[in-house]
C-alpha cells in the first residue's frame, strides 16, 4: 500500500497493481503531510505590492495626456508606403484578422477545450502539487489568457479606426463632449471618438509587453519547469496554447515592425505594471478557491515523469484535499522572501520589454536604416529569442 494524503484524514491507502506501484505512485511508501489550510501573501510582499501600487497609480497618464497622444494619425499610417500593407483599409483588415484569430481561439477553448495546469511547486515550496483542471469560463483564469484576449481587443479597436475612415467615415475630436456620438452631414459619417482612440492606445500598450513577457516566462521558466518537474511538455505543445505563448508576440512585432506606427510611450509605463498587479492579487484571492484538483504524483522511475494526463483522468474533488493551489510556481506565497523576489523579476523583465517596444521604432529608423529587410529580421529575431515551439 502507498500512502497519500486526504481530504478527511491524515493518510490514506492506495493499492498497488501486482504489489508494485502504479503510474502514479513512488517505489517507497510515500506520506505526504497535511496541506496547508490557507496561503496568505508573507508581509513583505504585502508591503511590496502595496508600494508598486501607489507608485504606478500615482504615474497613470492623464486623460488629457492620453487624449493628446491619440491622434488620429497614430492608427491609419501605414509603416511603408509600398506593399500589400500600404493602404489603411489592408492595415485596418490585417488588424481584425489578428483579432478574430484571437477571439476564436478563445471562444474554441472556453467551449470545447478544457485543459489541466500541473501545480508543481519549488523544493522549498510548503504547497503540495496538484492537477488543476480548467473547463469552461474557467479556462479564462491563466494571465496568459487575460492578456491574450487584451491583444484581441487592442486589434479589434486599432482595426476598426483605418477601415472606418477608409470607408468614409472622418474621426474628428470632439471639443465639447469626451463621450461617443455620431452625426451625419453631407453623407458623411462624423464620429467624435475621444474614448475609442484612446482605448486603442491605452489597449495596445499594455497588450504587447504583456504578451511578449508571456512568451519569455513561458520559454525561460515554465517550459524548462516542466521538463524538470513533470518530464513532459505535453499541455504547452497543444495548438491553442502555442498560439497564445507565441503567436501573440509575433502579431505585436508584426505590428510595430511591419504593419503601423502604434507607439509604446514612456509616458505611460504605469499601465502595464497595473495589469500584472491586478493579476497578481487575483491569484492570490483564487489561491483557495479552486475546486477541481487532484494529486499530482510522479511516476516510479524518479524522473518525474506523467505519463497519462488526460482531461477525463482528473478527478473533481474540492481543493481542500491539496490545500492552496497556484496556478503559476513563481507566483507561491509559501517560499518566504522568494515571493517578494519573483514579483521585482516579473516586473523587471515587464519593463525591459516595455523599453524595448519603446525604442525599436527609433532603432530601425535611426540606426538600421529602415528598410523592409531590416524590420523583418528584426522582427525574426525578437521573435526566436523569446517563442519556443518545441523542447
Amino acid at each position: 500500500m502507498v500512502q497519500v494524503a486526504s481530504g478527511k484524514h491524515k493518510t490514506a491507502t492506495m493499492p498497488l497493481r501486482n504489489n508494485k506501484p502504479s503510474n502514479y505512485m513512488h517505489k517507497a511508501p510515500l506520506t505526504l503531510p497535511l496541506p496547508l489550510t490557507s496561503a496568505p501573501p508573507p508581509l513583505h510582499s504585502v508591503i511590496l505590492v502595496a508600494t508598486l501600487l501607489s507608485i504606478v497609480l500615482y504615474s497613470l497618464p492623464s486623460l488629457s495626456s492620453l487624449e493628446h497622444a491619440a491622434s488620429l494619425d497614430l492608427f491609419v499610417t501605414t509603416e511603408f508606403d509600398v506593399g500589400p500593407v500600404s493602404t489603411m483599409l489592408a492595415l485596418g483588415c490585417v488588424r481584425l484578422a489578428f483579432s478574430a484569430l484571437i477571439l476564436s481561439t478563445t471562444l474554441y477553448v472556453v467551449l470545447f477545450e478544457p485543459f489541466t495546469v500541473m501545480s508543481t511547486y519549488l523544493p522549498q515550496s510548503k504547497l503540495q502539487s496538484g492537477v488543476i483542471y480548467f473547463e469552461g469560463f474557467m479556462t479564462l483564469a491563466p494571465f496568459t489568457v487575460w492578456s491574450w484576449i487584451l491583444l484581441g481587443v487592442s486589434f479589434l479597436l486599432n482595426g476598426m479606426i483605418p477601415i472606418l475612415v477608409s470607408y468614409g467615415y472622418d474621426l474628428e475630436e470632439s471639443s465639447s463632449s469626451s463621450s461617443l456620438s455620431l452625426s451625419l452631414s453631407n453623407n458623411n459619417v462624423y464620429l467624435y471618438n475621444n474614448w475609442l482612440r484612446q482605448l486603442a492606445l491605452v489597449s495596445f500598450e499594455v497588450a504587447a509587453p504583456t504578451a511578449m513577457l508571456v512568451s519569455v516566462v513561458v520559454r525561460y521558466a515554465i517550459w524548462p519547469d516542466n521538463l524538470e518537474s513533470t518530464g513532459h511538455t505535453n499541455g504547452l505543445r497543444k495548438t491553442t496554447t502555442l498560439l497564445m505563448h507565441n503567436a501573440n508576440t509575433i502579431m505585436v512585432l508584426v505590428e510595430i515592425g511591419l504593419l503601423g506606427t502604434l507607439p509604446v510611450r514612456y509616458s505611460d509605463a504605469a499601465l502595464a505594471p497595473l495589469f500584472g498587479i491586478i493579476y497578481l492579487l487575483f491569484s492570490w484571492s483564487m489561491s483557495g478557491r479552486w475546486t477541481n484538483v487532484k494529486p499530482f504524483t510522479p511516476s516510479p522511475n524518479n524522473n518525474n515523469n506523467i505519463k497519462d494526463n488526460d482531461d477525463d483522468k482528473v478527478v473533481k474533488c474540492t481543493t481542500t484535499a491539496l490545500g492552496p493551489q497556484f496556478i503559476y510556481f513563481f507566483l507561491d506565497t509559501t517560499l518566504g522572501y522568494t515571493t517578494s523576489y519573483a514579483i521585482l523579476a516579473l516586473l523587471t523583465v515587464l519593463m525591459a520589454v516595455y523599453g524595448i517596444f519603446g525604442t525599436i521604432d527609433h532603432i530601425l529608423v535611426q540606426y538600421l536604416g529602415g528598410g523592409f529587410l531590416t524590420h523583418l529580421t528584426v522582427v525574426v529575431a525578437l521573435a526566436s529569442l523569446v517563442c519556443r515551439f518545441r523542447d
